[in-house]
């Protein structure tokens, strides 16, 4: 017969999703894979338990996302990030230490993986994670498309 083992039942999911590609733009970009998410997400459970913090172990999934941007519908290959708070292993720390936890994991995907933005749900909340320096370099190239496409615009 089995017994409930955990003195607080309470759930505490979290899902972090993770685009594959690099950069919006439809073509020219770099593809991440699965392996590479696996490998990232390893390496940092592993540093994370040998230093005795706390650390979040999930299950990764591969999906596809779709979105529409500048009219045209994209799909896109992500990776998912998603587990349960072990109330056994991980429950004496609180939310706030856990989303700080899976920030750092966002963090590492995103300077890795060249990745803009991370969505990272936990329990009922959004946390839509900004790379700034991604942001400030993919405006900059932005602006020098636009400036390449007036100067040959101008020279026809």
């Amino acid at each position: 017969m089995l017994t409930i083992i955990n003195s607080d039942p309470l759930r505490r999911s979290f899902k972090m999703i993770i685009g594959l590609c690099e950069g919006y733009p439809p073509g020219h970009r770099i593809q991440h894979d699965m392996e590479e998410v696996q490998s990232i997400v390893g390496a940092w459970l592993v540093r994370h338990q040998k230093l005795g913090n706390g650390y979040l172990p999930g299950q990764l999934d591969y999906r596809t996302q779709q979105y529409a941007r500048d009219g045209i519908a994209i799909t896109e290959p992500s990776a998912i990030y998603e587990g349960e708070v072990s109330p056994i292993y991980n429950g004496h720390a609180t939310d706030p230490e856990n989303v700080g936890t899976l920030t750092e994991l966002a963090d590492l995907l995103s300077n890795s993986l060249k990745q803009q933005r991370i969505y990272l749900c936990y329990r009922d909340q959004l946390f839509i994670l900004e790379n700034e320096s991604l942001k400030r370099a993919a405006k900059r190239r932005q602006m020098a498309a636009k400036r390449r496409q007036r100067s040959a615009s101008s020279a026809k």
